[in-house]
């Protein structure tokens, strides 16, 4: 029974938002008493966070399954991009921001474990990238890094429009791909623009 309210809260989260599900909707949701609920669960912060620690597993499960597709260094950058592309275009940045004010312990978690999950992906894309020839073999790791998160998150904790999510986000990752290109990487960055346009 755990299970069936967990995920129906992720699935409710996700629609509506983290503020705007309360108890009694899921328990509506799932046909069952709030008490039963309040079995699993003394209160709906408990819910939230662990709710919100499967979200993010879920989605860190989706980055490595991209990651282990050997595509180019360039052309993964653009696979995530679809990614959370997805992911806005069903979500939004509405739940995040919920977070950040009703539940700021939580919301340092998330943001937390996606500097993590941010890092190990850049991390790897970077040296397979410098390795491959698509990036300049002088690109100071640490500090693309730091650059490049410091946009993305910029726009993840000011822009609450999807479409405009969206929009920044892909000129973020064109300018961070330009900055550290090669004539290699910048024709694979053209060639992915023509594809993705």
């Amino acid at each position: 029974m755990k299970k069936k309210i967990i995920s129906k809260a992720c699935e409710l989260f996700l629609r509506l938002g983290f503020n705007s599900v309360t108890m009694d909707d899921l328990a509506s949701e799932l046909c069952i008493s709030k008490k039963t609920l309040y079995k699993f669960f003394i209160n709906k912060e408990v819910l939230v966070q662990e709710a919100a620690y499967i979200l993010e597993k879920q989605f860190y499960d989706k980055i490595n399954q991209v990651m282990n597709l050997n595509y180019n260094s360039v052309e993964e950058h653009f696979e995530i991009h679809r990614l959370f592309k997805g992911v806005v275009k069903t979500v939004g940045a509405l739940p995040l921001h919920q977070l950040k004010k009703k539940y700021p312990d939580i919301y340092k978690y998330v943001v937390s474990s996606e500097y993590e999950m941010f890092n190990v992906f850049m991390r790897r894309n970077l040296a397979r990238g410098i390795e491959q020839g698509y990036y300049r073999s002088d690109v100071e790791i640490e500090e693309y890094i730091g650059f490049y998160y410091t946009i993305r998150f910029h726009i993840n904790e000011n822009v609450t429009d999807k479409v405009q999510v969206h929009r920044l986000e892909l000129s973020a990752l064109i300018y961070h791909i330009l900055a550290i290109t090669t004539d290699k990487g910048r024709d694979e960055l053209n060639w992915q623009l023509s594809i993705n346009a």
